[in-house]
């Protein structure tokens, strides 16, 4: 009965959490397209490239396959097996992403809520507690791009240690088999299964005891991640081009740099993995490490200081993987090279979670307080970090002081209207390029561009980009490095639109741009649309703009 009591209150704090949730998303819902996102990653890529895929019926055509819109190969366009191809199948871009990130914070607070009850917490008194910490992980600015990669971590871990342990039931397999599709295997879980391979390993040499269990659920885990990037581990075994990451170098610094690098990923946070553990995380953390001192008999203590030591190497790795140093290992290993092992602080936010929750529980159990003052402590702490991620942090708030446009003014739908039926040609009939815009918006609406946004194409490809506008990178050498030594934004860089692709500076101009027009006369290249005016180097064909637009634009015939 008493059980009974206590599941029926759980159930009322679930509903208020799942609630409080819900209202995150009410100005998403009320707006729509004409909310304002995160566009990063999100727009300028993810969502949109997703539905140019659907649209076009390319998510299962052969890996050679050409793409003409975009100038490439199937390869390029990363693997189909994604939850995200699916949401924009059925659903608009901007509906996609909001139903994502819906998922993303649902499945983010019922997983720490179930990893830190079943594998963390000593004392079941502290359930409001983990409300609290499941609540502070779920509202942390997911990029929806991501899926479930970070957000999906607690309850992957939580079905593999449940499996470990041999209490798993069959929604646990559920979860195993489906948080695949809805992650990414490069970004995060190569690293998580890397970890969790090393501490199998470990436990075995420690205790020569075999989980066979344990260890089929890693080796199944990760036999079906192969089997979603199969595109990627075919070409890696038999390439069939040599890939523009080749020629990656990474931002290289001194061992003073490197140490800055890492103490200010420590203290604020990798930006496409935010953790919030400023201003109320690590000064817990901090009192805790005081309280351990006074009492070192807590029972939180060894677990701890592990995940402490954790995320802190996170950092370390995160900051001397810019060591000039290790340019000579890097140039010896390619793979090193070509693949970010800095991405091992993508999984620091789960770490910082299950840290707050562990600090929250020392300062509860040392009771350096009196009980009602602890209390209402840590209900303050707590509900500070829940208001800070949750209203401050709100990523329509933030997204509207970062950009200032909405959905439906960045896709810019009705100028690219006039602009196609300025043209008067079949859209099939020539490319576009981009100038101070995404290109990704010329793609949404169903132009072919010369330019694009890629992790994973042709270093010919971006030679021959190279060649047909080296004079005007030239121009600025931070742009020029920015584009050799990445390249995953194949961009026409310009040096008074730069980097900032979203703010309208139209009032800027560009008195001359060169470009070797030779090679894109080859490559059908015939319109550059422009936010900013150009004043010679090109025929000015006609300025494009309304009330309702965001953006100025200026259309110019390249031959």
């Amino acid at each position: 009965m008493k059980n009974g009591f206590y599941k029926l209150k759980e159930n009322y704090v679930h509903i208020s959490c799942l609630s409080l949730i819900i209202l995150y998303f009410i100005p998403f819902f009320a707006s729509l397209e004409h909310s304002f996102f995160n566009y990063q990653d999100n727009f300028d890529y993810g969502f949109l490239m997703s539905e140019f895929m659907t649209k076009n019926n390319l998510l299962f055509l052969p890996s050679n396959f050409f793409i003409d819109e975009l100038g490439v190969t199937r390869l390029s366009l990363g693997s189909e097996f994604n939850i995200i191809h699916l949401l924009t199948y059925f659903l608009r871009p901007h509906e996609a992403y909001i139903f994502m990130q819906l998922l993303i914070k649902v499945v983010a607070y019922f997983g720490m809520f179930f990893f830190i009850r079943n594998h963390v917490s000593k004392n079941q008194e502290n359930v409001l507690l983990i409300f609290g910490i499941s609540l502070c992980f779920c509202l942390l600015p997911f990029y929806g791009s991501n899926g479930l990669s970070i957000a999906g971590i607690p309850l992957f871990l939580n079905s593999i240690l449940k499996i470990k342990k041999n209490i798993n039931s069959s929604f646990d397999w559920l979860c195993i088999l489906i948080i695949p599709f809805t992650s990414s295997f490069i970004t995060t879980y190569f690293f998580l299964l890397g970890i969790l391979f090393f501490l199998y390993l470990y436990n075995f040499l420690r205790n020569k005891f075999f989980n066979f269990k344990y260890l089929f659920i890693l080796i199944f885990v990760t036999f079906i991640f192969f089997l979603i990037e199969y595109r990627l581990i075919l070409e890696n075994i038999n390439p069939s081009f040599i890939p523009h990451r080749i020629e990656f170098i990474w931002d290289n610094g001194s061992f003073a740099g490197a140490t800055y690098r890492g103490l200010l990923n420590f203290i604020y946070g990798h930006p496409h993995a935010p953790s919030h553990q400023t201003y109320f995380i690590i000064p817990s953390i901090f009192v805790s490490l005081i309280l351990l001192k006074l009492n070192p008999l807590s029972i939180y203590k060894n677990k701890f200081l592990f995940y402490l030591l954790l995320v802190f190497l996170f950092s370390v790795n995160f900051g001397f993987w810019y060591w000039d140093r290790l340019l000579v290992v890097k140039e010896f290993i390619p793979f090193l090279k070509t693949f970010n092992i800095t991405r091992f602080t993508w999984l620091s936010p789960f770490i910082w979670m299950i840290l707050f929750y562990m600090s929250a529980s020392i300062i509860k159990e040392n009771n350096f307080l009196p009980k009602e003052s602890t209390n209402f402590f840590l209900v303050l702490l707590i509900s500070s970090q829940i208001i800070f991620s949750g209203i401050f942090k709100h990523e329509y708030l933030t997204s509207k002081e970062r950009y200032g446009f909405t959905y439906s003014q960045f896709v810019e739908e009705d100028l690219f209207r006039e602009i196609k039926d300025h043209i008067e040609k079949p859209t099939s009939s020539f490319k576009v390029i981009s100038l101070g815009i995404h290109p990704i918006i010329a793609l949404h609406n169903d132009l072919k561009t010369y330019d694009f946004y890629l992790t994973y194409y042709p270093l010919e490809k971006k030679n021959r980009f190279f060649n047909a506008f080296s004079k005007e990178l030239e121009k600025d050498i931070n742009l020029l490095n920015y584009f050799k030594n990445w390249g995953n934004r194949l961009y026409l860089f310009n040096e008074v639109t730069g980097k900032n692709f979203y703010s309208n500076n139209s009032s800027r101009k560009i008195e001359n741009i060169e470009m070797n027009k030779k090679i894109l006369i080859e490559d059908n290249v015939q319109y550059l649309i422009s936010k900013v005016p150009i004043e010679n180097g090109l025929a000015f064909e006609k300025k494009f703009e309304s009330k309702q637009s965001y953006w100025t634009l200026y259309l110019y015939k390249i031959f």
